[in-house]
């Protein structure tokens, strides 16, 4: 306990003071606390030292994932000026609101840019391990709270963890989290953070949450077991299988007590089972045909600009790919397959399976998952984007032989 105040106290470097702005942020976001432009100043300082950290690094060209989010970066700023000099305000059909322009970069700035800062932070010797090991317990903190809050703000009072008949879109938070799982040195507080995910995405009954989630949970076993294997560590192994059993064993219970009986659930399942997808392929067919019939040719190639799915329907895409060929066109279709072959670079840079690997591949499947059917690009998360900057970073100075890093998983 002494240990786990020692490194809370450590935390709050220039790294620390960093995190806790976005973390306040968060919090103000979500109304969970509530102070007159708290939440605007945090938002700013943070996004300030993002961009800094990306000028900083600009002539970075040993970490290919950098090149490639800096030339989305690129591609969104022009995109996003364009918008807000052409159309300040942008009317939203599906809730009846005004966004202001602004926020497209906004929501890039603040998905992206982090990623450069803990980069940033972390080859400066400001972000190590053990300290995010001690934030990564404050994001299940915070992701709990905003994860109850969102029941309230649908007023919904819940004294226990019973479902309603609401989706909790809040579970992507506990995805998000699932990539810093490996920062943890001990085994069982991995199983344990990992458990507590899956457990929140199966209350929330989001179904493209849950499938990741099971897709996540099957690549670290996979990866575990390989290291253990080849370690003939048969405890590990046995720990292992024990850990399997009891997530297993975790969500068959809270399915038996307490969703087998919602009726919500089951026609949740039902409406899965039989193809359902929440009016996902309306929404697609519409842009589909939208781009094969109605786009004249510099349309095809360019787009018709930011936030053009909702300038020209009732909706967003739900679908990254179906999003950037409407309002950026082949062009932003063509950059955004340059970003995911340089993540796939990144990670073939890697030698062997270490909390890195696991760390970059969890990432990528979540937010590749997350491209054909939820927000990602413009939706990574601050408990996500903190250790894949790390361990970017961390690939970095092992590449540049600056320092020898222990990355292997114990």
């Amino acid at each position: 306990m002494k240990k786990f105040f020692t490194d809370l106290i450590s935390s709050f470097n220039i790294a620390g003071i960093y995190i806790f702005l976005w973390y306040l942020a968060l919090l103000t976001q979500n109304e969970i606390i509530v102070v007159p432009y708290v939440g605007q100043l945090c938002l700013l300082s943070a996004l300030s030292i993002s961009i800094y950290a990306f000028v900083k690094l600009w002539n970075i060209k040993s970490i290919p994932y950098l090149q490639g989010a800096k030339m989305l970066v690129i591609l969104f700023t022009f995109y996003g000026i364009v918008l807000i000099i052409d159309t300040p305000v942008i009317h939203l059909s599906f809730n009846g609101q005004n966004n202001q322009s602004y926020w497209f970069l906004e929501e890039v700035y603040k998905s992206i840019l982090p990623i450069f800062a803990f980069f940033y932070l972390t080859i400066k010797g400001k972000l190590t391990r053990s300290n995010l090991q001690i934030w990564t317990v404050l994001f299940v903190i915070q992701a709990y709270y905003i994860y109850m809050n969102f029941y309230q703000g649908k007023d919904i009072i819940q004294s226990s963890f019973e479902t309603t008949n609401i989706v909790n879109s809040m579970a992507y938070l506990f995805i998000a989290i699932i990539p810093g799982v490996p920062l943890f040195k001990r085994q069982y507080l991995q199983y344990v953070i990992f458990a507590l995910c899956l457990i929140m995405v199966l209350l929330a009954m989001k179904r493209g949450a849950l499938l990741i989630g099971a897709l996540t949970l099957l690549w670290y076993v996979y990866v575990q077991s390989k290291v253990y294997a080849k370690k003939k560590n048969v405890v590990r192994i046995v720990f292992l299988a024990f850990f399997i059993y009891l997530i297993l064993y975790g969500l068959m219970y809270v399915y038996n007590s307490i969703l087998l009986d919602n009726a919500f659930f089951q026609e949740r399942l039902d409406e899965t089972l039989a193809g359902g997808t929440s009016g996902r392929d309306r929404i697609s067919l519409h842009f589909w045909n939208y781009y094969l019939n109605e786009m004249n040719f510099l349309e095809e190639m360019f787009g018709i600009g930011a936030y053009g799915t909702i300038r020209t329907y009732i909706n967003f895409a739900h679908n990254d790919w179906l999003e950037i060929l409407i309002c950026e066109g082949l062009l932003g279709i063509v950059c955004y397959i340059i970003y995911w072959l340089k993540l796939y670079k990144t990670i073939k840079l890697i030698k062997g399976y270490n909390s890195i690997f696991v760390i970059l591949t969890l990432f990528a499947i979540i937010q590749f998952l997350k491209t054909f059917f939820s927000m990602s690009i413009n939706d990574m998360m601050l408990y996500t984007t903190a250790p894949v900057g790390y361990a970017l970073g961390q690939l970095y100075l092992q590449k540049s032989n600056r320092v020898k890093v222990n990355v292997e998983i114990d």
